[in-house]
């Protein structure tokens, strides 16, 4: 539907084009820190759109460059938010910050419940998650040696 919304030669479509037009509708058009419009359909994609493809979660703290930890922001709320998480940029602002999980909550798509619960997460859930990935990464490392050991053992 997106793609048909763009109506343009395959060719002049960009890298991430698509991915915008989803998050775009997905948030109805608005960016849920700010709550201000981000503009028309058409001028999510000016070169001097204002509008940011932003990481819920911080990608340096979390490497999760997935669909379900992006939105779209305004350049400014963008800034405001960093390398932090929803909840350590807003959450001691009560209203702000209450306002911001409501315009979350109504997102569309079927990644909107995990982008909400992304929205609430503080500091230490995060650290969950780094724990979490940290372990996974640790045990796919043991397999992958004991593979290789016993591969190097068949051939000397």
């Amino acid at each position: 539907r997106i793609a048909e919304a763009l109506r343009m030669d395959e060719n002049l479509i960009k890298p991430g084009m698509i991915e915008r037009g989803l998050l775009w509708d997905e948030c109805n058009g608005t960016c849920p820190f700010s709550g201000d419009s981000l503009g028309s359909f058409t001028r999510l994609f000016s070169p001097d759109s204002h509008v940011q493809v932003e990481h819920i979660l911080p990608r340096k703290k979390t490497l999760d460059d997935s669909f379900a930890n992006l939105t779209l922001a305004t350049a400014a709320a963008n800034a405001e938010k960093a390398d932090r998480t929803p909840f350590q940029a807003f959450g001691n602002q009560g209203a702000r910050y209450g306002a911001m999980l409501e315009r979350v909550s109504m997102f569309r798509g079927e990644f909107a419940r995990q982008k909400l619960i992304r929205f609430r997460m503080d500091k230490k859930d995060l650290q969950e998650i780094f724990d979490e990935f940290s372990r996974r990464q640790l045990n796919d490392t043991r397999y992958a040696s004991r593979v290789a050991g016993d591969y190097l053992a068949l051939l000397y």
